[in-house]
């Protein structure tokens, strides 16, 4: 049952990023858990260990205006944690980019091509089928016309980066991310 519940989290927190903001606190097997007679001083002392937990999150992630007297900054502050993610993020986009780019390439000029997806009648179809071309203005005058742009966009984007990649060795986002990288993957919002 823990496997199925808590899956996602514990995947989760092996990853740079999110790994920062977890407060590890080990308990004995008479803390915590189920132990619902706990005596009062063991109870205190489980709230000072979460309550160390938050000082240690504010000092490293919060306002030094609301700092403990006498922190110092930590190497591991918020900026120095957007820039894990955003790093992990566009990784992960050159990534998914790529593999986009090798399906539309592999599918080209076939029947699979993915630009029939714009034209003809699928399920959850696009509106404006066929109605492809931006007038004067580049404006695009239907949904299937901007999504195709955007399938476009997408692909020039993967392409520029494996180019330059393949030029200079080391400019692709993904060389240098913390590790591991993480992948991207549809699922339901929930």
């Amino acid at each position: 049952m823990n496997v199925a519940k808590d899956w996602n989290h514990e995947t989760l927190s092996l990853l740079p990023g999110f790994r920062d903001r977890i407060g590890l606190i080990q308990l004995t097997r008479e803390e915590g858990g189920l132990n619902l007679t706990m005596p009062a001083e063991r109870i205190a002392r489980l709230t000072e260990y979460g309550r160390q937990a938050g000082i240690e999150f504010v000092r490293r992630f919060g306002d030094p205006a609301c700092w403990p007297a006498g922190a110092a900054p930590d190497a591991m502050n918020w900026e120095n944690h957007q820039s894990i993610r955003l790093r992990l993020m566009l990784a992960s986009v050159a990534e998914q980019l790529a593999s986009l780019e090798r399906a539309c390439s592999t599918l080209a000029h076939t029947p699979e091509d993915y630009r029939r997806f714009f034209s003809e009648r699928y399920s959850y179809p696009f509106k404006g089928l066929g109605n492809l071309e931006a007038d004067a203005n580049g404006r695009y005058p239907s949904q299937a016309a901007l999504a195709l742009a955007q399938l476009e966009a997408l692909r020039e984007l993967s392409r520029l980066l494996e180019e330059h990649a393949l030029e200079r060795p080391g400019l692709h986002p993904a060389d240098g991310a913390p590790k591991p990288t993480p992948e991207l993957k549809l699922r339901p919002r929930v």
